[in-house]
């Protein structure tokens, strides 16, 4: 079983593994933070049914999250980083 938090889901929810690998390859990212594994599973459960958002509650809040860590996405910040700089550029244009 695993738990996530997507936008295909909708929310954070616990599927079977191949539900959530959807046929796709997937690897092992480590554990980032410093919470016994038992401690980041509870904290993880405790967020099933949280809906999603690309902004504010995206998987990799959800990740962080779960390990303790702020609830940050870098995946975001380079999107928005990356929005801006198009926006200055069309400016300019």
């Amino acid at each position: 079983m695993v738990i996530s938090n997507s936008a295909h889901a909708g929310d954070v929810v616990e599927e079977p593994w191949d539900v959530f690998a959807s046929g796709q390859a997937w690897k092992e990212e480590g554990h980032p933070g410093k919470l016994p594994s038992w401690e980041v599973l509870y904290r993880a459960r405790s967020a099933v049914y949280r809906p999603y958002d690309a902004f504010s509650w995206n998987c990799e809040n959800f990740v962080a999250y779960c390990h303790g860590l702020p609830a940050t996405s870098p995946q975001l910040a380079v999107v928005l980083i990356a929005a801006a700089v198009g926006a200055v550029i069309i400016a300019r244009s």
